[in-house]
């Protein structure tokens, strides 16, 4: 009797909850205020505070009268809270397609990657620090993640340079040579030559610079080239001095991006179908979150805070997943044309920064907020030590209309909380029926999020 009523209690959750549901039109947070001028949206950064955003503008070159002239090229502010253009910085001379933060928000990097110019502003008087001229095009994996660094004091900018080979009759592009800036003095700190880099990381204390290094040899096949590796290692190096550290054989290892978790000796690898985390101390590897088939090409991801979760975006999906166990703890879906370009997570993870609609907008996530404001983080650790009884909760509005996913990870559905009692809750969906499913049953994600409204 009990095993058949656990069967049609999964059955109706299955009934109830459907599908994943497109949500990024309700899910609309913020429409940023586009400039007068430019040639597209290239990229975005939240500010450490979570109260700028930062853009990247495309160049459109037109005609008139004769003459030829551009637009665009240029590093955008935007107030997070009204979507208002506050500030416009100088021009780059090309697309402004990557931006990062100091940790301390005092210092914006933005790069051109086609021409080479990288530029660190100033955040309190909005003037440029430095201009650093780059001697080629950066490096990227796969087109999405250039191999571009910039240290968490902004002291120090890392760039790994693309290099072209003929081999035959085609093209190869690879690493070429890794180079570290002084961004106060916009010198050179050090340069290595031929790094043959395919992922790179900057370890928590920015004191070791960490990269996946696969040396391939070449040779044309048909019209096109294969490349066989015949050296492949993750190397470690100081970053002050570009000194070689030491080396770890990691065949299993084979990231096209990967990142520190705050442990900082985890470093987490992303390939084609898993997750995989490299301790770093003993070079042993463990396989953490895998991912469906479909999705494994994506543009951009974020840790968070406690390294436990990662997200992860594609132009018409969004996932939230369990670093060590890969569980979906939360999942939003788009359609074409409807897609999300270019796009980025604030530190907290719950919102994303993004071109929607053609417009520079922010969409907010069907999740819970998973960091905290840095003005937050001293009292939540004082509530860590006292007990989890006293930890703060985020205000939750029970009026938000969000992603609801089950405990498995397969099925979701778009509804607005109503209550919760003797251990269900009640949802409304957004076409207004009313819907009952047992709290045991949703994910870690709902059931926090259920916990946090009930002590508000």
């Amino acid at each position: 009797m009990h095993k058949l009523h656990r069967m049609i209690t999964a059955l109706s959750l299955m009934l109830l909850l459907g599908t994943a549901l497109p949500v990024p039109g309700q899910n609309v947070k913020q429409k940023l205020q586009p400039p007068r001028n430019h040639g597209g949206f290239f990229s975005y950064a939240f500010s450490p505070d979570g109260r700028t955003v930062a853009g990247g503008t495309g160049v459109a070159e037109i005609t008139a009268f004769g003459k030829k002239s551009s637009l665009g090229g240029e590093v955008l502010l935007w107030d997070l809270k009204t979507g208002k253009l506050k500030n416009t910085l100088g021009k780059h001379g090309n697309s402004v397609d990557w931006l990062a933060y100091s940790r301390d928000g005092n210092v914006l990097a933005s790069a051109s990657t086609e021409n080479g110019v990288v530029k660190l502003w100033n955040m309190k008087s909005g003037k440029v620090i430095q201009t650093i001229q780059l001697q080629g095009k950066p490096a990227s994996s796969n087109g999405f993640f250039p191999f571009l660094i910039l240290s968490p004091d902004g002291g120090t900018m890392i760039t790994v340079l693309e290099n072209t080979r003929k081999i035959g009759t085609s093209k190869v592009r690879e690493a070429g040579e890794m180079t570290a800036w002084d961004t106060k003095t916009g010198k050179l700190k050090w340069s290595l030559p031929d790094s043959y880099l395919q992922a790179i990381a900057l370890s928590p204390d920015a004191r070791t610079l960490v990269g996946w290094v696969e040396k391939n040899e070449w040779k044309q096949q048909g019209e096109g080239v294969e490349g066989m590796p015949v050296e492949t290692h993750v190397a470690f190096w100081d970053v002050e001095t570009g000194k070689a550290l030491r080396k770890i054989e990691a065949k299993e290892f084979r990231p096209r991006a990967m990142a520190f978790l705050p442990d900082g000796t985890t470093l987490a690898g992303f390939d084609y179908q898993v997750l995989s985390l490299l301790d770093t101390r003993t070079g042993q590897i463990r396989k953490g979150a895998k991912w469906d088939k479909d999705r494994w090409s994506f543009v951009s991801f974020a840790f968070s805070r406690d390294g436990k979760l990662v997200a992860r975006a594609d132009t018409q999906w969004i996932d939230l997943l369990d670093v060590r166990t890969g569980k979906v703890e939360g999942k939003v879906t788009t359609k074409f044309p409807d897609n999300w370009w270019q796009p980025v997570f604030s530190p907290d993870l719950k919102l994303l920064a993004c071109n929607y609609k053609h417009a520079p907008t922010i969409i907010e996530m069907p999740w819970p907020p998973q960091t905290s404001p840095p003005e937050k983080m001293a009292a939540e650790k004082s509530a860590m030590a006292a007990g989890p009884e006293t930890m703060p909760h985020a205000k939750v509005s029970a009026k938000a209309v969000r992603m609801w996913t089950d405990i498995t990870g397969k099925f979701t559905v778009e509804a607005e909380f109503v209550s919760s009692t003797g251990g269900k809750v009640r949802l409304k969906k957004t076409n207004g029926k009313n819907i009952t499913v047992p709290v045991e049953r949703l994910s870690a994600v709902d059931q926090q999020w259920i916990r946090n409204h009930k002590s508000n």
